[in-house]
């Protein structure tokens, strides 16, 4: 590539399964080359050599299979992608070798490329590896600066119900025990039987594998002590979102769940775990919230407007004023779609929940109150693309900024002539 470069040549690195390849950008079109051995590979070739990785197929609609297009498989790597590629190669070769030093050398090498690398094979090893997005978050959330300190003290992640946000947060706790000694973990929610579901679900993944197992010295799981105790004294507890739930603790790390649902009190008793311990870190998870949401919409706001560098936020959310019929806001939404959840279940949940409902807790976005007033439409209902402002009649305005400052909006309301009351943007 280096060299084909030096010649202006336009060459990309393929990471295509199985053997990494390279395509060069022709006047006459593209060509895909081997690097080892210098052949031209044709469509031919390249399907034969696809076919024993396709995963799948799809139906089409005259019944035939259809496999995903080879143009996907030759998509252009990224230059962390392919150092990526070649340390979990040179990982393979030493570990089949049994050469622990260089082995150790690779994987400190392949946490620095991704820092999420480590949970993602630990989520494949459980048999529940991990989607897109979220090796995306870890990559950004587990990044260590030159003195393999935690950039991210805090994380804010904002996405819709059913997209997998608890595995994420349940992989970071198991990887934070298990594997990252990390000595005090607490999880706490606004309904605290979600706690325990969480804590449940991280005590059965963790008792049903021996390598997890093996590391366990307790689990308690009696009313008010929920618990994990590792042989090293790694623990994980369970606090109420109350003002004394977590006073007085101290933790590596801590999740608090449904952030949209916790008050004031509660928030500011936990967020002083995370100050005192080294190299902590505190993960804020939550579908959007209303005008009531004070500690969720009060970070929020401060990720969009000034945010310091140890906060890494991370929001997935419809545009705020589309259709709530529109299937790309719910892609734009909803990262699991196609993944977790289909296009059949979105459209199920719009006809069984309330619009307010339906936007927050499907589309992520956020609205002033949960019940509102107004049917929905009603206000677009209103809407007159014809409507015009007279010169020189009595015009009241007003004028409204957001707190970040970064919106802002005049509007101007006239009596019109046939006793109808006009509003209008003022641009």
């Amino acid at each position: 590539m280096e060299l084909a470069q030096a010649l202006d040549l336009q060459a990309n690195g393929v990471s295509f399964p199985g053997h990494f390849l390279v395509k060069v950008t022709l006047p006459e079109g593209l060509v895909v080359m081997d690097p080892l051995t210098g052949d031209s590979l044709g469509l031919d070739r390249l399907t034969e050599r696809l076919a024993p990785y396709r995963q799948g197929f799809e139906v089409a609609e005259d019944g035939e299979e259809s496999d995903t297009p080879l143009g996907l498989y030759l998509q252009p790597a990224m230059p962390r992608d392919i150092l990526t590629r070649m340390l979990r190669n040179l990982k393979e070769i030493f570990s089949s070798q049994s050469d622990w030093q260089r082995l150790k050398c690779v994987l400190d090498r392949l946490i620095v490329l991704n820092p999420g690398a480590q949970i993602a094979e630990l989520a494949e090893r459980i048999g529940q590896p991990l989607l897109p997005w979220q090796k995306y978050v870890f990559d950004d959330y587990l990044t260590r600066d030159k003195n393999s300190q935690f950039i991210r003290r805090s994380g804010l992640l904002i996405l819709p119900r059913q997209n997998g946000k608890t595995h994420l947060a349940k992989m970071r706790v198991l990887w934070g025990l298990f594997m990252n000694g990390e000595k005090n973990h607490l999880i706490m929610s606004s309904n605290r039987s979600m706690a325990l579901s969480s804590f449940r679900d991280i005590a059965y993944t963790a008792e049903s594998h021996d390598f997890l197992k093996d590391q366990i010295k307790q689990i308690r799981y009696a009313n008010g002590t929920e618990s994990i105790e590792l042989k090293t004294g790694a623990r994980l507890d369970v606090v109420a979102a109350t003002r004394d739930g977590s006073r007085g603790r101290s933790a590596s790390f801590l999740w608090i769940d449904e952030l949209r649902e916790i008050d004031e009190e509660a928030y500011a008793a936990a967020l002083p775990t995370t100050r005192a311990v080294p190299n902590s870190q505190s993960l804020y998870t939550s579908n959007a919230g209303d005008a009531f949401s004070t500690v969720l919409n009060n970070m929020r706001e401060k990720a969009l407007s000034y945010p310091p560098k140890s906060l890494g936020f991370y929001e997935w959310s419809a545009p705020q004023y589309c259709k709530l019929d529109d299937v790309n806001a719910w892609y734009i939404s909803n990262p699991s779609l196609g993944h977790l959840i289909d296009e059949s279940a979105l459209a199920e949940a719009l006809t069984m929940q309330s619009t307010e409902q339906f936007r927050t807790e499907s589309l992520s976005q956020w609205i002033d109150s949960l019940q509102s007033p107004w049917p929905h439409g009603a206000w677009e209902a209103l809407a007159d693309n014809s409507l015009q402002m007279s010169e020189g009649a009595y015009t009241v305005f007003a004028f409204d900024k957001s707190p970040s400052a970064r919106h802002a909006s005049l509007v101007a309301g006239q009596i019109l002539p046939d006793g109808r009351i006009g509003l209008t943007t003022v641009s």
